[in-house]
Parts: structure tokens; C-alpha cells; sequence
């Protein structure tokens, strides 16, 4: 069965958003900077919980080899995608930080871009390679949270 993925890590993705999202905010400045660090350390924390756990069950990070484990324990048993989860939390910090409404913006633009092209890829695989027990898990834990 072939990788789910395109040749890129997802998380490009968020990172072009969030540049864009900078550039347009040097253009129209405005301060906000209310919960930054916490959500910069909550992003941190889950994706690197993610990170762990899926090293611990000794299958790809990425969706650029085959997986060979369907993964449901730690933070896996709420949110199916807490990697990407956490990089959101740690992006919408990280604008907040740098007072770039801009960056907050394409914050749904690149995570619309996310489901589309590596999300949906990604469930597909696991469909193919997991079959019911995907479907079994995916009707108990939520796609983000």
C-alpha cells in the first residue's frame, strides 16, 4: 500500500498561512496579546505529547511512509489529530504574540488547506490500512478536540 501523503511535511501548510498572515499585519499593525504564552505552551505541549506517543508506538510521524500502527492511546484518545492541533494552538500563540491579526486570520485559511490536502489523504490511508478499526475509532474521537 503506497504513503497517504504529497512529498511535504503538513506543517508547511501553517507556516506559508502564518508568514502571509505576517506580511499583510507589517502592512495594517494593531497590539493583541491577551493568552499568548499560554497557547503557545498548551500548542507545545500537546504536539509534542503527540510526538512521544506516536514514537513510542514506533510508527511514521508523517504521512510520508506507511502506517504501521493505528494509534489510540495518550492524546490520540481525544483528539485524532492532536499533532496539528497543537501546531494551531502554538500558531494562534505565536500571532497573538507578534500582535498579527493578519497571521489570526489565515490561521482557518491554512488549516482549511490542511484538511485538504494531507488531512483527507491522510484518513484515506487509514481507512485502507485499518478498515474497521479505523471506522471504529474515528466514530468515538473527534477529528480536532
Amino acid at each position: 500500500m503506497k504513503a497517504p501523503i504529497a512529498a511535504f511535511t503538513p506543517v508547511v501548510l501553517l507556516v506559508i498561512g502564518f508568514l502571509l498572515g505576517l506580511t499583510l499585519d507589517k502592512l495594517y499593525p494593531t497590539p493583541l496579546k491577551p493568552l499568548s504564552w499560554l497557547l503557545v505552551v498548551l500548542g507545545l505541549a500537546i504536539a509534542l505529547w503527540a510526538l512521544v506517543t506516536l514514537l513510542l508506538a514506533k510508527t511514521p510521524l508523517f504521512g510520508c511512509k506507511e502506517a504501521t500502527k493505528l494509534v489510540t492511546k495518550g492524546p490520540y484518545r481525544f483528539s485524532r489529530n492532536p499533532m496539528y492541533l497543537g501546531f494551531a494552538l502554538f500558531y494562534l500563540g505565536l500571532a497573538l504574540w507578534l500582535s498579527s491579526p493578519f497571521a489570526i486570520v489565515m490561521l482557518p485559511v491554512s488549516l482549511y488547506c490542511l484538511w485538504l490536502f494531507v488531512i483527507r489523504k491522510e484518513e484515506k490511508h487509514l481507512k485502507e490500512q485499518f478498515k474497521a478499526d479505523y471506522q471504529n475509532y474515528c466514530a468515538k474521537v473527534r477529528r480536532w478536540y
